[in-house]
């Protein structure tokens, strides 16, 4: 990988953060501990985490609360988080779902299921990045684009010297002001309705004689 993931374990139990970093420890990612609910929220705030593992049933703020938390945070809606836990009851599940959890992993862990599940939303979690980033760029060259395209037609609506654009069947597309002038007509949009230009260049311009 280009660059090491970095994942936050956050449990009461040692022993446990133990178990779970000896699994990833050989995979190459960058891993930080917490082992209450306060420490791991000052823990993302001052560090930027792809992925949390994150223990449900902890002393004064537990895992549920952690979650809500974070996502309140703009900058870590997207993060993945992975609650630890034993308890398999579908009314915690779905109580984890809704505070902002993206997957679960069974306590006691088993290696491999650990090791799919980190990939997986690792992986998923670089595409959604780079999805923005793309779509960030996207819309810096949208913008930056119609500032050219008004220039241009700032540019083209108030020149001096006469400017149109005609189809090579002859037919005007776009002329500006001062062309219409020189032509001696009082608007673009009279010359618009002429089905050939060489009608406008070898009939006598319409200047009134003084």
């Amino acid at each position: 990988m280009p660059d090491k993931y970095k994942i936050l374990i956050v449990d009461d139990v040692p022993k446990n953060i133990q178990v779970v970093a000896s699994i990833l420890q050989n995979q190459g990612y960058s891993m930080a501990f917490a082992q209450d609910g306060h420490t791991a929220l000052e823990q993302v705030g001052s560090n930027a985490f792809d992925l949390i593992l994150l223990d449900i049933m902890m002393p004064g703020m537990d895992g549920f609360e952690v979650c809500r938390q974070l996502r309140k945070k703009p900058g870590n809606k997207d993060v993945p988080v992975l609650f630890l836990t034993a308890k398999t009851e579908t009314e915690s599940i779905v109580n984890g779902f809704e505070a902002g959890a993206m997957d679960y992993v069974i306590k006691p862990v088993n290696e491999a299921e650990l090791l799919a599940r980190v990939k997986t939303h690792l992986e998923l979690y670089r595409s959604r990045k780079e999805l923005i980033e793309i779509n960030q760029r996207l819309n810096e060259e949208i913008k930056e684009r119609k500032i050219v395209e008004y220039r241009f037609r700032s540019m083209y609506e108030n020149a001096v010297q006469g400017m149109f654009q005609s189809t090579f069947s002859g037919r005007i597309t776009s002329l500006n002001p001062a062309y219409a002038r020189i032509l001696g007509y009082d608007s673009p949009d009279e010359v618009l309705n002429i089905d050939n230009v060489a009608d406008v260049f070898y009939d006598t311009p319409r200047i009134a004689l003084t």
